[in-house]
C-alpha cells in the first residue's frame, strides 16, 4: 500500500514537472521507491497524502507543492543510495 501511494504520488503530472525541473529521471525514482525501508514508505506515503490533501484544499500553492516534490525526491534518491 505504502509503496503504491508513493509510486503514485511521483506519478502525477505536477510531480513529473518537478523532475523534469531537476533534471531526475522518473525511472530512476520508480525504481528506487521500492528499495525504501517499511518505516521510510510509511513516513513518505504519510507525507505524500498529506500534501496531497493540502494541494487539493488550496493550502499549498503550486509552486510550494513543486518544492514539497522536489524535496522528497531528494529524501527518495538520497535514501536508495545508501
Amino acid at each position: 500500500q505504502n509503496i503504491e501511494t508513493v509510486t503514485k504520488f511521483f506519478s502525477t503530472p505536477l510531480a513529473h514537472r518537478a523532475m523534469k525541473m531537476e533534471h531526475v529521471d522518473p525511472a530512476q525514482v520508480k525504481n528506487a521507491i521500492p528499495t525504501l525501508s517499511n518505516s521510510e514508505l510509511a513516513n513518505l506515503s504519510s507525507r505524500a497524502n498529506q500534501a496531497n490533501q493540502q494541494f487539493s484544499a488550496g493550502v499549498l500553492s503550486t509552486s510550494q507543492m513543486l518544492l514539497l516534490i522536489i524535496v522528497l525526491l531528494v529524501v527518495v534518491l538520497l535514501v536508495a543510495v545508501h
